[in-house]
């Protein structure tokens, strides 16, 4: 599916490091994170095929499971929409085996 970028909101796991760019902040960056940054974002400048990314759906907004590095390259780019594997909460939804 493809979902539009300005409803990306957030991030489950990461928020506490990434900036509202989804991009970590100097203070929390990975040693690795500009490299893979960089390689992401070619890869989408040039077309590449990349994996979709993993969206949470809570509402209408869409929070980030995996992927910020290519939500992150997306917003950088101006791109509208990027493909996505969505997992969405439906509110009084049974969350499994009682």
């Amino acid at each position: 599916m493809t979902v539009d970028v300005a409803q990306v909101v957030g991030s489950v796991g990461r928020s506490h490091e990434l900036g509202p760019d989804f991009r970590p902040s100097t203070r929390h960056g990975r040693i690795d994170d500009a490299e893979h940054y960089s390689r992401v974002r070619t890869a989408m400048w040039r077309h590449r095929p990349l994996p979709p990314v993993e969206l949470y759906k809570l509402g209408s907004a869409y929070y980030v499971l995996d992927g910020h590095h290519r939500v992150a390259a997306a917003l950088d780019l101006g791109q509208l929409a990027i493909d996505a594997r969505v997992i969405e909460h439906v509110p009084g939804a049974a969350n499994g085996p009682g």
